[in-house]
This record gives structure tokens, sequence and C-alpha cells, in this order.
């Protein structure tokens, strides 16, 4: 979760930060932690989350040799240690059935045509801010401004 004062990286940089920090003999835990240290460091985000799945070595080449063995690792900083976001899923490889909102591109929240009243339904205080209730609450709020034509395309339509 970056901030005004947070150094951006490029995608291709979190691949080899990933790589420089994998490639060293260790395990998945450490690895992931010396990640999100390194990327702490360097970035000064207000949050960072990383969600690592990696193969399991030991279980496939000792013991069980379970080849298709994998070990999801997770670390929460900052922002997303926040107890709102608790029942947040980063990733998720599920196949999406259905996606809503598929054919937007970018709008924009019309603020002269929010009802008041359909935030507070949704939130504690009157002021649009998605990132203060919970994902379901925001999700709601969403269908609520799109039916009542709250959210418009940059286009206008």
């Amino acid at each position: 979760m970056p901030n005004e004062h947070s150094a951006l990286i490029g995608l291709s940089k979190y691949a080899r930060l990933v790589e420089w920090v994998m490639t060293r003999p260790q395990i998945q835990e450490e690895a992931i932690t010396q990640l999100a240290e390194l990327l702490q460091d360097k970035m000064q985000p207000d949050g960072l989350a990383i969600v690592m799945v990696a193969d399991h070595y030991c279980m496939q080449w000792r013991g069980v040799k379970d080849m298709d063995s994998k070990m999801t690792n997770s670390i929460m900083r900052g922002s997303f240690r926040d107890p709102r976001h608790r029942d947040v899923t980063l990733l998720d490889y599920a196949e999406i059935a259905e996606r809503r909102f598929a054919n937007w591109r970018m709008g924009s929240v019309n603020l002269n045509r929010v009802n008041l009243g359909s935030i507070l339904r949704f939130s504690e205080s009157p002021v649009l801010d998605p990132f203060s209730m919970s994902g379901p609450a925001s999700l709601a709020l969403l269908e609520e401004l799109t039916s009542t034509a709250a959210i418009v395309s940059r286009e206008g339509s």
C-alpha cells in the first residue's frame, strides 16, 4: 500500500527481488520474511502483503515424496494488519465464473447523485470512503451507486 513518500518499483523488479531472495538456500518461512523486510526497507509503504506459493522440496525429495506438494506462506505488515481486513483474500487462484462490472473501463462517482442515506447504510459516517468499511459493505455500496447512476464513465455515459 504505497503512500506519497513510497519509492515505487516496476513489476519486473518484484520478480528480480523474489529471485534474488529465493536463490539462497533457506526455508520458505524465512525467505518470505526476508523479502518483506527488503520491500519494507526500500519502498517504505503504509502496508505490505505478500502471499508466496512454492514447491515444498522437503516433501518432494524426502519422506512421503509427494511431487505435487506446495506450501503457502503469507505475511502482512502495516495497514494490512488492520482487523477490518481479516476477511480479505489477497490472492485467489479459483476460476472466476462471472465478472461483474467487466465492461467498465474507468468510472467516477458523481457526488451530486449520491444519497448520503445510502452511504450511511454501509458506513458509520456520511463520507464516501470505501476503505473505512468491510469488503462486503464496499461491494454492496458499489452496487447501490451503480443502480442509482451515481457512478458514470469518464465519457459520461
